[in-house]
């Protein structure tokens, strides 16, 4: 039987044993209990890690999983892994903590719209990880996730064992294939054809046609009229579009009132208007128990009625506060490095073109800058209508989706662009992702690290699914 020898200890998880000829990975601790109890009736609770090893064989994982154990030992060596002339641990934490981010803006932690850390805790603590408060402070309960809010916003407890057992493995091993694209492909990272672009998209309101339009106008005319303002906000005109004060700065509240605008804010007003008794000043008024009045059933609109009451299962009132909520929690606004091949979903294919085109560096057709304010790049559409005015040289319209953007491009890199060393890496990390770069770099490192095989199943699996393993070079 042919072996390609492969010596591997799994951290002493495993020991190799055999018989016959056959070589196979199996627990070395097969007899010990994984909880031991005292008196006679300890056999009743028994349940040995030989059982768990037979199912997790029997499942098809053992092979993934052990090819897995191997991946992250090799990232994370301390002579060829991903933090010798390539990353820092530092930057593997905050990949860490974007996952842990992406996990409780799924909603699966909130309560009336707003995340209940305590219910994480929950979770993980009845999985039995190791979930501890950061001096002494309690969980950030009743907390009402943006779109801005980093880490430290939104996180009061360490989660340092959950993603050490949960998160990391993944993440360093996309790192370490990223490192291979970065030190034996590079020519890869320039032929993405990257670009570093950031965008709000405003969907018109319906019933207000114009609206976004004219949102979009008022503060690109402050940007460019006003020397003082150097930065094109998006988080802000975000905040200015959905209107929702409690999320406001004072000068954006002030922005929204000298210009008259009518933000998504207004347009629940005007709903709620429709069922409920409003004053003078169009604010619902209140009953006894301060809750919102009803409207006569003959003037009421019954589908914004069930709307604002989720079928009818909680009060108007909580119904218009989950809405301001919810359009809090809206992200209308993106900001990342992009590659060709992925293209940006969001975007209509008539901007994403003009993004990606090869032109974008080489004509006055498709970037342009504020007087005066060099450093911030627009976009401009395919078609001008008024090249007298600013803001419609740098305004989109998507006509299929009534919605407008506007595009900022900070970097564009060509097959020939010398790359910025932290975009450079960023544009790996992208790359890593693709399946066929994973199984180059799997093979690569295999290769590298001259690992020996002495498990029959386990040199099937890798002789069939990255046989190029075995082969001379």
């Amino acid at each position: 039987m042919k072996k390609k020898h492969i010596l591997l200890s799994l951290a002493a998880s495993f020991l190799l044993v055999g018989c016959a000829g056959t070589i196979e990975a199996v627990p070395g601790n097969v007899d010990d209990n994984l909880v031991n109890f005292s008196g006679n009736s300890t056999e009743y609770f028994r349940n040995d890690i030989q059982m768990i090893y037979d199912q997790l064989v029997d499942a098809g994982t053992s092979n993934s999983t052990i090819l897995n154990a191997i991946l992250k030992m090799i990232a994370e060596d301390p002579e060829k892994g991903i933090f010798k002339d390539f990353t820092t641990e530092e930057h593997i934490q905050e990949l860490c903590k974007e996952k842990m981010i992406d996990k409780v803006k799924s909603g699966s932690y909130d309560v009336n719209g707003l995340f209940q850390e305590s219910k994480l805790i929950s979770e993980l603590k009845a999985s039995l990880y190791d979930i501890k408060s950061v001096d002494g402070a309690e969980p950030n309960d009743n907390h009402l996730l943006l779109p801005t809010d980093e880490y430290d916003d939104i996180f009061n407890y360490d989660y340092s064992d959950y993603i050490e057992r949960n998160i990391r493995k993944d993440v360093v091993i996309q790192e370490l294939t990223a490192k291979y694209l970065f030190k034996e492909d590079y020519s890869s990272l320039r032929k993405s054809y990257a670009r570093r672009v950031r965008y709000i998209a405003l969907e018109e309101i319906e019933g207000h046609k114009g609206e976004a339009a004219r949102t979009l106008t008022a503060f690109i005319n402050k940007f460019v009229n006003n020397p003082q303002v150097t930065d094109f906000d998006l988080d802000s005109l975000a905040r200015i579009w959905t209107g929702v004060e409690s999320t406001m700065t004072e000068d954006e509240i002030q922005f929204v009132n000298e210009n008259g605008l009518y933000t998504l804010s207004d347009q629940i007003v005007d709903e709620l208007a429709k069922i409920v008794e409003v004053d003078e000043n169009g604010d619902p008024t209140l009953d006894e128990k301060g809750e919102y009045i009803m409207k006569g059933v003959k003037a009421t609109d019954e589908s914004l009625e069930s709307k604002y009451t989720g079928s009818y299962t909680y009060p108007v009132r909580m119904g218009h506060i989950l809405a301001e909520r919810e359009l809090a929690k809206t992200e209308l606004v993106e900001d990342d490095l992009f590659i060709k091949n992925n293209g940006i979903n969001d975007l209509p294919s008539k901007i994403t073109d003009r993004i990606f085109s090869n032109q974008i560096n080489r004509t006055n057709g498709y970037l342009v800058s504020a007087p005066g304010k060099d450093d911030i790049k627009f976009l401009v559409p395919e078609r001008v209508e008024n090249n007298n005015d600013f803001a419609s040289k740098i305004i989109h319209y998507d006509a299929s989706s009534s919605t407008r953007y506007v595009v900022i491009v900070d970097a564009v890199y060509n097959s020939l662009t010398e790359l910025d060393d932290k975009d450079a890496v960023e544009i790996a990390e992208i790359l890593a992702e693709n399946s066929t770069n994973k199984r180059d770099s799997i093979i690569h490192y295999l290769k590298e690290f001259n690992i020996e095989i002495h498990d029959q199943a386990f040199y099937d699996y890798i002789n069939s699914t990255y046989s190029e393993v075995f082969e001379e070079d």
